[in-house]
């Protein structure tokens, strides 16, 4: 009912895909998704697989072979993968993990008489080990039932081929031979769930790098995860952190430049002052607050606001940039609002404005 073969390089699976998604990142404090067209996050626990169709559809054809897909974890995500003592049958509700489906006979039976699960085949579901301690594990006969509310993995099959099951320490492992094929934990759900392995998706996409220099690649992924700094690039690959990547890649050496990254560390200097003397102002720096305030009025505006203004005027302090704004019925209200602003330094900051540079409008 199961066959244990040779470790291939794919693409790790885990949930109903709707769209593409172009990285996912793991990190130790959660999950998160950068840059992706109506992905179904529901089910995610460890990885999402995009098929090329949707890829065709999303970015069209021409653009299919320069965009790859890179797997980022550092902290394993519950598998909705019930290990099921009781179950006679294995059950996965999604069709992109299920291969070569084919219609099936089987007929299920359920604890109430009037429940039906109504099948949509089956086939086989390749799982892939997280660690080097375990094998990869195909499981045969699996029943697709797309309206079924969890994946089953059935202890049952492993019983009928000399398989044992051992339940102790909050962990349930199947067992051939003294070698363990499968382990899973209990979750809080109180049902023992997958752990130690995760599924393939049928129409895996892995990262297109053989054709590709190794800057173009670094600088792909680099692009791909939000403009990760590189050493932290390089981190996830050498501790074996993604997946979908040969294991031949090495980027240890190889520089990356990437425009976006430097233009947005870039600073600018001050502007030089009017004289185009070369030298950078100091005047505002020698400036104190209240020394000079500046003043401009805009209007009239349409339409008018429910208080009845239909200008605007503005004074700011040159050094501290602090400015006070003021809607207006008309231009003869400026010389109050600075007389209110005169009083507002004098009375509660105890400053005097010493200069006051006005265009005009309004003023006597």
């Amino acid at each position: 009912m199961y066959s244990q073969g040779e470790d291939i390089v794919g693409t790790v699976h885990e949930g109903e895909v709707c769209g593409v998604i172009i990285a996912i990142v793991m990190a130790t404090t959660g999950m998160s998704v950068i840059g992706g067209v109506g992905v179904k996050t529901e089910e995610v626990a460890f990885g999402i697989v995009a098929s090329h169709v949707i890829l065709e559809e999303a970015l069209g054809k021409e653009e299919v072979e320069d965009v790859g897909f890179c797997y980022m974890m550092s902290n394993h995500t519950t598998v909705h993968w019930i290990i099921d003592s009781g179950a006679t049958h294995h059950i996965c509700r999604s069709k992109d993990l299920i291969r070569d489906i084919k219609p099936s006979n089987v007929t299920l039976q359920t604890g109430r008489t009037e429940a039906k699960l109504y099948l949509d085949g089956e086939g086989c579901v390749v799982f892939t080990p997280r660690d080097n301690r375990y094998r990869k594990l195909t499981l045969q006969h699996v029943l697709y039932v797309k309206d079924a509310n969890a994946n089953i993995i059935a202890v049952k099959p492993f019983l009928d081929v000399g398989c044992s099951i051992n339940m102790f320490g909050g962990e349930a492992v199947i067992l051939h031979g003294g070698v363990v094929v499968l382990r899973g934990r209990i979750a809080d759900s109180g049902l023992p769930v997958l752990d130690s392995h995760t599924p393939e998706g049928v129409n895996n996409a892995c990262l297109v790098i053989n054709q590709m220099s190794k800057p173009d690649t670094l600088r792909l992924i680099h692009n791909r995860l939000g403009h990760l700094h590189p050493d932290a690039i390089r981190k996830m690959i050498r501790e074996r952190m993604v997946l979908g990547l040969p294991e031949s890649l090495n980027l240890d050496d190889v520089p990356l430049n990437c425009p976006s990254c430097v233009a947005g560390k870039m600073t600018r200097q001050a502007y030089p002052d009017k004289k185009g003397s070369g030298q950078l102002r100091s005047d505002r720096e020698s400036m104190k607050v209240g020394d000079e305030v500046c003043s401009d009025t805009f209007g009239p505006v349409s339409p008018t606001s429910r208080y009845g203004n239909r200008h605007i005027v503005e004074f700011i302090d040159k050094a501290s940039a602090f400015g006070f704004v003021f809607g207006i019925p008309s231009l003869d209200m400026v010389t109050s609002k600075y007389g209110l602003v005169r009083n507002i330094c004098d009375t509660q900051l105890g400053l005097k404005i010493k200069t006051f540079q006005s265009d005009g409008h309004g003023m006597p």
